[in-house]
């Protein structure tokens, strides 16, 4: 970033010389009404500068260019990486909550089952032994089921935030690469003009 200041100033010197030879020109064009030497010395000097300042402009577009390219992808790069990290404890939360999820899960179940043992109880049935027990088993086995499917779900949907987050992470490119690229596509530009 130090380079600024110095990009700045050789534009600012290159258009002074350009104004300055413009002047000296447009002076010595009007001072001189007989196609003199000095009259087409004053031509030539005023082409010359208007060549300078095209040049100062171009290098100068040039810099300001790539140094635009290198803040932007630090900006892009800025993001990237805060979105990584939001997806990383949007991850890290969703598996939390799916641990909360099977364990609610399991207790629904639990008290479904208690709930049923204690209407067969009531009724005077053994829930030890017959059709009450095969009951409670069945419901304990897709108690179980549904759990381990909370479960499931609840990671891979944290596994998607993962790779989301991964995904965020391969985004960032150096900043300084991507400044090369233009400083080196845009410098073609200038130079396919010069020659």
């Amino acid at each position: 970033m130090a380079f600024i200041p110095a990009a700045i100033t050789a534009i600012g010197s290159g258009l002074g010389t350009a104004i300055g030879g413009i002047g000296s020109a447009l002076t010595g064009g009007a001072a001189a009404t007989d196609a003199t030497a000095a009259g087409a010395s004053a031509g030539a000097s005023s082409a010359a500068s208007a060549l300078t300042l095209g040049k100062a402009l171009a290098w100068g577009g040039v810099g300001l260019g790539t140094l635009s390219g290198v803040e932007s992808q630090e900006r892009a790069n800025m993001a990237a990486r805060y979105n990584a990290s939001a997806a990383r404890a949007e991850a890290s939360y969703t598996r939390q909550e799916g641990m909360v999820a099977e364990d609610q899960q399991r207790m629904k179940t639990a008290q479904t089952i208690g709930a049923a043992t204690a209407a067969y109880g009531a009724s005077g049935v053994d829930t030890n032994t017959g059709s009450p027990a095969q009951v409670n088993a069945q419901t304990a086995q897709m108690g179980e089921f549904d759990a381990l499917t909370t479960r499931y779900n609840y990671l891979n949907r944290a596994a998607m935030l993962d790779a989301q987050a991964q995904g965020y992470q391969n985004s960032v490119v150096s900043p300084f690469l991507t400044g090369a690229t233009d400083l080196v596509r845009d410098s073609s530009k200038v130079l396919r003009y010069e020659v």
